[in-house]
């Protein structure tokens, strides 16, 4: 049996969930889309970015949504990164 948690349970800030909730756009616009900015991993604040790329099957339709995310932690003062 295998073990899952659905994305929905992520935090909003998290960086699954900031990243995840751009698939709606992706599908609409049939292209990448990179973000980046400020949100949270475990207990640390991060700085990330994410590309998330729509691939197509034979048929040319969106078949999967292939997702590279990094970050670092920073702190963070006042709502603002700081090194």
């Amino acid at each position: 049996m295998t073990n899952t948690t659905l994305v929905a349970a992520y935090p909003d800030d998290s960086v699954l969930g900031l990243t995840s909730r751009r698939w709606p756009e992706i599908v609409e616009r049939r292209v990448p889309v990179t973000r980046g900015g400020l949100g949270h991993h475990a207990v640390h604040s991060v700085l990330y970015r994410s590309i998330m790329m729509p691939l197509v099957n034979e048929r040319g339709e969106i078949s999967v949504i292939l997702g590279a995310v990094n970050w670092r932690a920073v702190e963070e003062q006042g709502g603002t990164a700081i090194e």
